[in-house]
């Protein structure tokens, strides 16, 4: 290592296997730089595992999730590095020396293992665990493998050491040993057979740590102890085969679609041709910046778009394609990085308003010539260009970024080396853009969070296919990551709001600006919608992605909705049906009223005519008395106080306060004695006798209209209108106005 750095700072540089390398790091919003362990989730997400915290990074951000100490769980039989699995149930599982830790993806934090394990049905202690290549969760307790959630179990047989890695297909389970055995399982569980990849005098040398990678038929493992060892597993053959050896420890191991082996180690990486075996060492790395990156590699990785992601212990992560660039030595210029035999590297690049590259030597300045084979020339210029037509010098001590992309590098004795940006590079898989954040009035929306009573997302934003906002939260934003992780030209993406917007809105993204896609929208009407997302390619407008979809529905008003208007009908036909029989009673008591009075008028003509009779009677009486026989004297007498009561009662009508008391006077009678003589022959009480007559005179003068119910109250010797109307009510069976009216 030592030489190697010597050799970097001396300019001694040597070929970098083509490979142009971008970084990120803290600086980006990585946790730390030292990364352990890297994968990638079903949506194109990665995730990056450092020393601290789990990171996800989306193409735009990352997201950073510190290590919760309080939700660890012991492992005893595992002592191995950092590892990570994804579950199918969505639970990312850190494992790393004696502990695990849990991470929800969908609630976006760590959970307790205890809590989910006893979910799981599961009480005893785990001493290991392993997710197979189908998400299925294999646990370790009492020497033995189980499935939870199923009555499937491994039974280790005796010629097994300590199981270091578990992976299934879809016809058997592997179990990889520290004595570098293999011990297969049929699918239902039943032993078939224990295959070694060496003899046991070997074993020591590569006890320690186990990592399995499989590829179609074949399991891929790299193994450590005092040496580190890469080794494949064929079964279909049941053989292993040794592939690489070396005396230190090789770090991670990762499989390209193209068989391809790319494995780390404490200086850089090495590359296997699995199919020919050809190997390849990288001791350092090359960046866009012109930093070569002289490291200790702790993980490497490929994605789904074919982009090669690296984690150092100290830098961060470094990733490129292979297919982006394209390296061409500048031939004939090697001699511009030496003067004099001295190795004193003196080139300098620039760039005209045209986009012409040059190189500035010991002899001049030279003019760079692309041709179709990939090759670059160097032409002699026959006088320099003017310095006003060039633009941005740059020493050998740093890379040239032309405009164009391509990186230009005084690479010392090697000469002057190009990587040309491919201008019809595309990856070959693009991902669906995945929705990130929601703004609702420009507030950020976090899951599990009441927003107006309502819970609008109770997973993390990657796994929410709908969103159900009230009528009132109708302005919302709504972004997207694009998962465009090189960020390349040549993608456009399109969204759509359907059910609002008629046509495709076209996004203005740059495909070298790390940013989201933010769609808008103010005052949305009550409704369904879906909002559609698509990427495609930008010479031909084909897709080139699943388009994204989010169904959102703003919520009607419950003054909206259809129960209210069914309460509406409702309320209506009872109000109708309560009208209605208002004015059915209203008619049928006025019939009624009408039907009363023509009684009560009856009644009232036959009360005067009956009291004509009695008065005629009266008088026949009188003149019977004179020209008759003298009648009885008793009868006599009694049809003569009564008639003076009458009269005195009728003479002081209009006299204010007569009264019984006053009545008696006039009688030369006491009340009492009164009172009793009224009683027997009339079977009145004095005040009734005297209010009957008020009335009747009363009827009389209404009959007649001789003025108004209070006129004719007063002068019939009532106090006041009301007490009348009652006593006139009571008598005649109807208010005095009625019967005035009817008359």
């Amino acid at each position: 290592m030592i030489f190697v750095l010597s050799a970097i700072l001396n300019g001694l540089t040597a070929f970098c296997g083509g490979l142009m390398f971008e970084t990120l790091d803290s600086s980006d919003g990585l946790s730390d730089n030292n990364v352990r362990f890297i994968n990638s989730l079903p949506d194109g997400r990665l995730v990056f595992t450092t020393e601290q915290a789990l990171n996800i990074y989306d193409g735009v951000r990352f997201k950073k999730y510190y290590l919760d100490q309080s939700a660890k769980y012991e492992l005893d039989d595992y002592s191995g590095h950092y590892h990570l699995y994804l579950s199918s149930d969505t639970m990312l599982w850190v494992k790393n020396y004696h502990k695990f830790f849990i991470f929800d993806l969908r609630k976006e934090r760590f959970i307790s293992p205890g809590e989910y394990l006893r979910g799981k049905g599961v009480e005893k202690r785990v001493d290991d665990l392993f997710v197979d290549l189908a998400g299925n969760l294999w646990l370790s307790i009492d020497n033995r493998f189980y499935m939870p959630g199923s009555n499937l179990t491994l039974t280790l047989p005796d010629v097994c050491g300590e199981v270091q890695d578990l992976e299934s297909d879809g016809d058997s389970h592997y179990l990889f040993d520290n004595k570098g055995g293999v011990h297969c399982y049929n699918f239902s569980g039943e032993y078939k057979y224990s295959r070694h990849a060496y003899a046991s005098d070997e074993m020591p040398r590569f006890a320690n740590t186990s990592l399995v990678v499989k590829q179609d038929s074949v399991f891929y493992q790299l193994r450590n102890g005092t040496h580190g060892v890469f080794q494949k597993f064929d079964t279909t053959t049941g053989v292993w085969q040794k592939i690489l050896e070396r005396d230190y420890s090789l770090n991670t191991l990762m499989i390209t679609d193209d068989g391809d082996a790319y494995i780390s180690c404490r200086l850089g990486f090495w590359i296997v041709d699995t199919a020919d075996g050809a190997v390849e060492y990288l001791p350092y790395l090359r960046t866009r910046r012109g930093n070569v990156v002289a490291t200790e590699i702790s993980t490497v990785f490929q994605d789904a778009q074919g982009t090669l992601w690296v984690g150092t212990l100290n830098r961060g992560l470094l990733y490129c394609n292979p297919e982006r660039y394209r390296m061409s030595e500048i031939y004939g210029v090697s001699d511009l990085s030496r003067q004099g035999g001295k190795g004193i590297r003196t080139g300098l690049f620039s760039e005209d308003r045209s986009g012409n590259v040059y190189v500035r030597g010991t002899d001049g300045i030279r003019k760079l010539k692309f041709h179709e084979s990939g090759r670059c020339s160097a032409e002699i210029l026959p006088s320099e260009p003017s310095l006003i037509d060039l633009m941005g010098e740059y020493g050998s001590d740093a890379t040239f970024l032309a405009s164009d992309g391509s990186v230009y590098v005084d690479d010392g004795e090697n000469g002057c080396v190009v990587f040309k940006a491919d201008p019809e590079f595309r990856v070959a898989h693009s991902y669906a853009p995945l929705f990130s954040e929601l703004y609702l009035y420009g507030e950020k929306v976090l899951p599990g969070k009441l927003y107006g009573g309502r819970l609008l997302m109770p997973d993390s934003e990657p796994y929410i296919k709908s969103l159900v906002l009230g009528h009132d939260q109708n302005f919302i934003t709504l972004k997207f990551s694009p998962l465009n992780l090189l960020h390349t030209s040549g993608v456009g993406y399109s969204y759509k709001l359907e059910g609002f917007d008629r046509d495709w809105v076209d996004v203005d993204y740059a495909g070298s600006t790390e940013t989201d896609i933010s769609a808008q929208y103010t005052n949305l009407p009550p409704g369904k919608y879906v909002f559609k997302i698509k990427t495609y390619r930008s010479e031909d407008g084909s897709e080139v992605s699943p388009v994204t979809e989010l169904d959102i529905e703003i919520l009607t008003p419950w003054y909206r909705t259809w129960v209210a208007w069914v309460c509406y009908v409702l309320i209506a036909i009872v109000l109708g049906w309560l009208i209605s029989w208002l004015y059915i009673r209203s008619q049928r008591k006025a019939m009624e009223r009408k039907h009363r009075e023509e009684i009560l008028l009856v009644r009232i003509k036959g009360l005067i005519e009956q009291c004509d009779r009695y008065e005629a009677e009266l008088k026949a009486q009188d003149e019977d008395v004179k020209s008759c026989e003298p009648a009885d004297e008793n009868s006599l007498e009694e049809n003569a106080f009564v008639a003076k009561a009458v009269k005195l009662v009728e003479d002081n009508m209009n006299t204010p306060g007569y009264s019984v008391e006053q009545l008696s006077r006039d009688l030369c009678m006491e009340r009492t004695g009164l009172y009793k003589k009224l009683v027997t022959l009339l079977n009145q009480s004095p005040s009734l006798f005297m209010r009957n007559i008020r009335l009747k005179h009363a009827a009389e003068l209404l009959a007649a209209k001789e003025g108004s119910v209070a006129e004719i109250a007063m002068r019939t010797g009532f106090s006041n209108a009301s007490y009348f109307s009652k006593c006139f009510q009571e008598v005649y069976g109807c208010r005095p106005s009625e019967f005035t009216g009817k008359k």
